[in-house]
């Protein structure tokens, strides 16, 4: 809170339709209305009974903050500018110094939550119910209710911890490097877990945490003493019921992805594998376009035959991934440069971009790690370079051999020297459908059996030119790869609506547990 800018927020505006998350009217510090042209989410188990409502500012409290001025209804404190009926408290004032147990009869079972249990998104992931006997010694105990906050280097820094409302049991125990927090009787225990969320908290309290490298841990007397702007306990909770609902919409957009990626797992099996047929049907129209529309059948088993890879239709055929290249390319097949023909003395700030190993994803190509070469230099290493649509395979794991698209980005790139072009032969094969066979476990467990070295797998050009594929006829491999393709387009939006949903609940965050942003609690 102390290093926090105050009021920086004027145009600041939620952009997301608060229908039924617990406020009737939202309204930034300009007075609009944050309803306005927005689409409602779907789902998230949101609560329209209830009655909180954003208070609207006046227009003296717009002119007040411009100029700087301490805004009406507000006052200036020691963590900055809160609403005149917030109070400046330490932390611990709002939970318990010490936590009560309860008697546990022998052979009661409770919850047991590992550090591995919780997310760095501080929600609780996995429990496991176990006899008392089992954990009554040499664990933290603690109740559903508390809040659990990671004592522990790096796991109170990257945000471990959770709120145990959804503990199978009563009682829970788990790992020593917990601390737990108990609300006490003026406070909002979601309230507390809430701020225990926030960036600034972690990053105030890294200072704080004592003990040798690796083994730092956060005292509780330091989150105990950690001032926070503190409004009456009816506001904690409609700021904690506001805030819910937005993570029970997360919690829906996680599980419908989930999923979405087991539908799209499954479909792999069928399709990949010829044990479900595509045939084209009647024609239809798509974006001005008239595409076939295609059928799903089962093989008959008369029509199945004995390969290599197991049994597959009798009109797919199985090569090796040598087979697959375009011939008509010298270097349709190549492995990255030496590392002493591209080193670190040869990037440029722009230029010819480098596809570096982490650039490399697991079927889907990675976008956040910039590295370029000069032309010239790329021009050097012209058998090195790849272009959109091709396929690049990464020679080291984790996995060994996964392989993604190259986008359209750029015109062109230069591999790194972990990398390994693909340019398919587009008359026989889809580099669709081949990019998809790739990351299939049926070509994955070749490569990884393929691959040497013990604590980090690797696999060479020799060795991958000998693996081995299944291929149905090219306008069957189309058909799967639009499917797939459909598929993933579908979970790249549902992920891209989450992670905005997660960026939306940060800035809830920012503005309801400071008093920048109001709910007025009706009686």
């Amino acid at each position: 809170m102390k290093n926090e800018k105050p009021f920086s927020i004027i145009n600041y505006q939620f952009s997301i339709e608060y229908r039924g998350l617990g406020v009737d009217a939202m309204t930034n510090f300009s007075g609009k209305n944050l309803h306005a042209g927005t689409g409602s989410p779907q789902g998230g188990g949101m609560d329209s009974r209830r009655n909180d409502q954003v208070a609207e500012v006046s227009p003296k409290y717009l002119a007040e903050a411009v100029s700087n001025a301490v805004p009406l209804g507000y006052k200036q404190t020691e963590v900055g500018v809160i609403p005149e009926d917030w109070e400046v408290q330490d932390f611990g004032s709002l939970f318990q110094s010490t936590v009560s147990k309860k008697a546990i009869k022998p052979g009661t079972l409770v919850s047991f939550v590992g550090m591995q249990d919780v997310t760095e998104q501080a929600q609780l992931a996995d429990q496991h119910l176990i006899p008392i006997e089992n954990v009554r010694s040499g664990f933290t105990y603690f109740e559903r209710g508390d809040v659990l906050i990671a004592k522990i280097t790096p796991c109170f820094e990257n945000g471990k911890g959770c709120h145990t409302e959804l503990l199978h049991s009563d009682i829970g125990f788990g790992s020593t490097e917990f601390h737990v927090l108990r609300a006490n009787d003026i406070s909002d225990s979601r309230f507390i877990y809430y701020w225990s969320n926030r960036e600034v908290f972690r990053k105030s309290l890294e200072p704080e945490m004592v003990g040798s490298a690796g083994h730092r841990r956060v005292p509780l007397s330091a989150i105990s003493n950690y001032q926070i702007p503190v409004p009456p306990k009816a506001e904690q909770t409609a700021i904690a019921n506001a805030l819910s609902d937005v993570d029970a919409l997360i919690s829906e957009l996680e599980k419908l992805i989930a999923k979405k990626q087991a539908i799209k797992t499954a479909t792999m099996q069928q399709l990949l594998t010829g044990k479900i047929r595509l045939t084209s049907g009647e024609l239809k129209v798509e974006n001005g376009e008239r595409k076939p529309r295609y059928q799903l059948s089962t093989v008959n088993s008369q029509f199945v035959k004995h390969s290599e890879l197991g049994e597959i239709p009798e009109d797919w055929e199985v090569v090796c991934f040598d087979q697959l290249k375009d011939k008509k390319d010298n270097w349709a097949i190549t492995g990255g440069p030496f590392g002493s023909n591209l080193k670190a003395s040869d990037y440029t700030e722009n230029g010819v971009r480098v596809i570096q190993l982490q650039n490399i994803g697991d079927g889907v190509f990675k976008n956040d790690d910039f590295v370029y070469t000069s032309y010239k230099k790329a021009n050097e290493l012209i058998s090195c370079n790849i272009y959109p649509d091709e396929i690049i395979l990464s020679k080291m794991g984790d996995p060994v051999a996964r392989a993604c698209l190259i986008p359209h980005f750029h015109n062109r790139y230069v591999m790194c020297s972990d990398g390994i072009r693909l340019k398919v032969d587009s008359q026989r094969y889809s580099e669709k459908f081949v990019f998809y066979f790739l990351n299939y476990p049926l070509f994955r467990n070749q490569a990884l059996d393929a691959s040497t070295g013990s604590t980090r797998k690797r696999i060479g050009l020799t060795e991958l030119r000998d693996l081995l594929l299944c291929a149905p006829p090219k306008e069957e491999q189309t058909a799967i790869a639009t499917i797939l393709s459909d598929m993933d387009a579908e979970i790249r939006a549902l992920e891209q609506r989450l992670g905005k949903t997660r960026q939306i609940k940060q800035g809830m965050m920012q503005e309801l547990l400071t008093g920048r942003t109001r709910l007025r609690v009706n009686g």
